[in-house]
């Protein structure tokens, strides 16, 4: 399937393992090059050096709920025209669970550093005309859970803004939010086989669809 990639440098965050790592396996084999980034420096490496064998794959280790780290990220690479948002881990709990620390240590990865990363490159793809933001976040940006309202009220967040505000045709830059269920713990199912997730995420950055991309999975 050829989802005309052949060329674009695509950065990953959250890459070296589950839907980072799938969403970069597909884009090489749609003839991408790609930087897989995690603060996880020995899973990155293992990773970047399982996807070498299909095509060329870089590994950036930062710590990304840093603001100084994700613009060290952004201005190694400049030239990105996919980003992929992946990053992120918030726990579980109650509003009367989780303190205000855990609250400002979860977000500071998958919302700010979703939103900050979005804004260092989005200008760059602007001056270019061409580039596409894809903001991966789950269900519960659209389902909230009480013993999940940490993670309910990021996703949220995510789910409208900035894709909302970013996006323009005018300036021929596609953001958009990705909506992945999970159902059992699992990626994939019967109807849509791992790793399907990851190039409908693809096809939509080929696309370039300015509209949320929701897939239920198994």
């Amino acid at each position: 399937m050829d989802l005309r990639l052949k060329g674009q440098h695509v950065l990953v965050t959250g890459g070296s393992k589950g839907i980072g790592a799938a969403c970069a396996r597909i884009f090489l084999q749609e003839g991408c090059s790609v930087t897989i980034v995690s603060r996880d420096s020995q899973r990155l490496e293992a990773t970047r050096d399982e996807l070498a064998a299909i095509g060329p794959v870089t590994a950036f280790a930062a710590d990304l709920s840093q603001g100084s780290e994700r613009e060290r990220v952004a201005a190694a690479h400049p030239n990105t025209t996919i980003l992929v948002n992946n990053a992120g881990a918030i726990p579980g709990g109650g509003l009367l669970d989780l303190t205000m620390e855990k609250w400002q240590e979860a977000w500071n990865l998958k919302v700010m550093g979703y939103i900050h990363l979005t804004q260092l490159l989005l200008g760059r793809m602007k001056e270019r005309k061409a580039g596409t933001i894809v903001n991966i976040i789950g269900a519960a940006g659209r389902s909230p859970r009480y013993d999940y309202v940490c993670g309910a009220t990021g996703n949220a967040a995510l789910w409208h803004s900035p894709a909302r505000s970013a996006a323009s045709r005018s300036i021929g830059v596609c953001v958009c939010s990705a909506l992945i269920l999970r159902r059992h713990g699992r990626i994939g199912s019967s109807r849509y086989p791992r790793p399907a997730p990851s190039r409908h995420l693809a096809t939509k950055a080929g696309g370039r669809k300015c509209y949320p991309v929701c897939r239920s999975t198994d």
